[in-house]
């Protein structure tokens, strides 16, 4: 008994020493396109970004200091007199190898597109040296004149 306790153990302390969690923030310019239609006391937006993010900070190898994505995003948004809903799906590709890829998706009901806003994004997946990764990351977006937005995001991983 005492043996097959001692393996189990060991296994999980196995796994656990190969558990990687860590820190990055991120800088992104985008450009966007938008459509919209009203309907029914509402306007309806569908938007599509293109992105480069540069690591300004880390805690980490799998996220270099300095390395670049790009990231495309597609976005849906409802505004009507009761606020806006959200809704974005992400894909952040490596620079330096596109096999590597990062996932996430977000919801948010503050803010606007004239405004920007805060909200967090929820990593769901990646490929490559991401594979298994999730996590969350804190944002701050900013829209600007001609279609062109900026974010700040702290993003914290576990794989």
């Amino acid at each position: 008994m005492q043996k097959m306790i001692f393996i189990l153990l060991m296994l999980f302390g196995a796994n656990m020493a190969l558990a990687e969690s860590g820190q990055w923030t991120r800088s992104t310019v985008c450009d966007y396109q938008k459509s919209t239609i009203n309907s029914n006391n509402k306007t309806i937006a569908s938007l599509v970004f293109h992105c480069v993010s540069t690591i300004i900070q880390t805690d980490n190898d799998l996220f270099p200091l300095y390395s670049n994505s790009f990231d495309e995003s597609i976005a849906s948004m409802v505004k009507s007199d009761a606020g806006i809903e959200l809704q974005a799906y992400n894909t952040a590709t490596s620079a330096s190898n596109v096999s590597d890829k990062v996932f996430s998706e977000l919801s948010r009901k503050i803010g606007d597109v004239k405004k920007g806003g805060e909200g967090n994004s929820t990593i769901v997946g990646g490929t490559g040296k991401y594979q298994g990764m999730t996590g969350s990351c804190a944002y701050t977006i900013k829209y600007h004149p001609k279609n062109r937005t900026s974010m700040i995001a702290t993003c914290k991983y576990n794989k």
